[in-house]
Parts: structure tokens; C-alpha cells; sequence
């Protein structure tokens, strides 16, 4: 998938543009990416702000101003957008609640840009994920998909979804937990039901069935395969998985494929042939963006 990388100038046109049709209107009073940058020039001294107060996720989206402007801590995945702001200083990354998670809600991080401790190195206008190269609090080197700890000053959400954090320090972390999927909605898989389509829109899903790759293939970043309840039926929704040898991935495949370069795999490695598999992800529209398989 191509990138795009976003001047200062090109970023104030995009803001401008979301602004418009927000729920609040816009001036710059309320413009919350001018009051994050303000707050960058604070940030020279960790001492002022205190001893920094550890978050969730479901913490990160509260509108109120009980953690605005304070130091929090918070633990995630790296990752990064198709569209990223890069000015002379600072650079955007994503931090995931999950791992492998690509869709939906995402806290937007801001680093200064370098080669020091707890910057990221400049991105190139034409750039891929692994040009993402982070130099962590012990100059170990972080890059997409790592699990990390980042400290830094919070800024409550300007609307919903996730605040943000301009970075004072991030941390690389062994990754050893396993998340319980326990509150992902089941999602039938029934032909005549387009009800689903919008309510579960950007939700935390769990659907059982056989992955199918349908007879037009689209690859990007990901292969999408049809996921039907039964290997004969026409019920199907969408299954987005991401490319890759890893778990939770499918390997790419080439121009001329025939049945046996289909080679995805499950949470723990295995191939998961024709198999029946369970899969957890977030509802993008028609379907579920991948992030973990299980076989059955």
C-alpha cells in the first residue's frame, strides 16, 4: 500500500478540512494540534511534570480533563499510518492496544525526529514500515510491530476516539502477554443478514468458518479471503490478513498461484490448510481485519 508522507503545510490543509466537519467547530482556540505542539516546547524538563501515572487504553479516551496536560505511561504496540505528519521536529507514529491490530482505534504518539535516545529517525517521502527506526531509552532499536513503553504528556481526546501522547521517553519490552479476546462480539455469518454491516463498524469481532481466497485476488499490504460458515455455502464475509511468515499471516503469493502457495497461518505458526479456524479482529465494513487465527 503506498504511504503518504505529510508535510507541515500539507497537514494544515488536511486539518482544515477535517475541521469543517466535526462536531465542534473549529478556531484556534480549540485546535488541539497547536495546543500539542505548544505543549512539546513544555516537555524539556520530565521533573516538572511529575511521576508519570500508568493508563489503558479505555483510560486513553476520556474527555474530560482529569489526565489532560498530565505525564501518563502507557504499553502498546508500534504502528504506523498510511498518512504521517512529519515536520522539522517531530514525527506521528501508532500505538495498538493489541498485537498484529491494524484497524480501528489508535493512540497517535508524537516523537521528536533523530538519531538519540527516544527519537525516530526522519522518514523519506516514498517510505515502508520498516523505515520506521526508533532509538529507544537504552538505545535499543524499535520498529513497527514492537512492543514498547511509552512515557509522555497526555492530551484528552479533542472528540471521540483516543487521546494523544507527545513522547518523552519510550522503551522497548520484552512481549509475552497474551490478550483475552473475551469481550469480541460474535459475528454470524448469514447471507440474508446485512444488518451488521455498520453497527459493529471499527468493534472488537470473532467469527468461525473456512478461509476461501475468492477467484479475484487483491493484495496489499493484506489478502483478503472469503470466511464462510461451511465449505460449500454462499454466506461469506470478508477476512483482511496481513502478509507476512509470522503467526496470523499469509505468506505472499506469487502471479501464478495455484492451491498450494496459499499458505496462512495460525496463532501459533501452523499451517492452517482447509481447515476450520476462528478468527478475532477488528469489522471493517464487510469484514474483519485480521489479527489473530486460531484452527480448530
Amino acid at each position: 500500500m503506498k504511504k503518504v508522507l505529510l508535510t507541515s503545510s500539507a497537514f494544515a490543509l488536511l486539518l482544515f478540512s477535517f475541521g469543517c466537519g466535526g462536531n465542534k467547530e473549529y478556531s484556534a482556540e480549540n485546535d488541539p494540534v497547536s495546543k500539542m505542539y505548544d505543549s512539546i516546547n513544555k516537555a524539556d524538563s520530565l521533573k516538572k511534570w511529575g511521576t508519570p501515572k500508568a493508563i489503558t487504553f479505555a483510560e486513553a479516551d476520556d474527555t474530560s480533563s482529569a489526565m489532560d496536560e498530565s505525564r501518563i505511561v502507557i504499553e502498546g504496540y508500534v504502528g504506523i499510518s498510511s498518512y504521517v505528519y512529519q515536520s522539522n521536529s517531530s514525527t506521528t507514529i501508532k500505538l495498538w492496544e493489541r498485537r498484529g491490530q491494524y484497524r480501528g482505534n489508535a493512540i497517535s504518539c508524537f516523537l521528536n525526529t533523530g538519531k538519540n535516545k527516544n527519537e525516530m529517525k526522519r522518514l523519506k517521502e516514498d517510505f515502508q514500515s520498516e523505515d520506521v527506526i526508533i532509538t529507544g531509552n537504552s538505545e535499543e532499536k524499535i520498529g513497527v510491530g514492537d512492543y514498547v513503553r511509552i512515557t509522555g504528556v497526555f492530551h484528552k481526546p479533542y472528540d471521540e476516539g483516543y487521546g494523544t501522547v507527545d513522547v518523552q521517553m519510550i522503551e522497548k519490552l520484552e512481549d509475552t502477554a497474551e490478550y483475552d479476546y473475551v469481550a469480541a462480539k460474535p459475528v454470524v455469518i448469514n447471507i440474508d443478514d446485512t444488518t451488521g454491516i455498520y453497527k459493529n463498524q471499527d468493534k472488537l469481532v470473532v467469527a468461525e468458518g473456512y478461509l476461501e481466497l475468492p477467484s479475484f485476488v487483491s493484495v496489499r499490504e493484506y489478502i483478503y479471503f472469503y470466511l464462510k460458515p461451511t465449505t460449500n455455502s454462499e454466506s461469506y464475509i470478508t477476512a483482511d490478513i496481513l502478509i507476512g511468515n509470522t503467526p496470523n499471516k499469509v505468506e505472499d503469493i506469487p502471479e501464478n498461484y495455484s492451491p498450494s502457495d496459499i499458505k496462512v497461518h495460525d496463532n501459533k505458526g501452523n499451517l492452517v490448510g482447509k481447515k476450520k479456524v476462528r478468527v478475532y479482529g477488528i469489522w471493517n465494513y464487510s469484514g474483519i481485519a485480521v489479527e489473530r487465527i486460531e484452527t480448530l
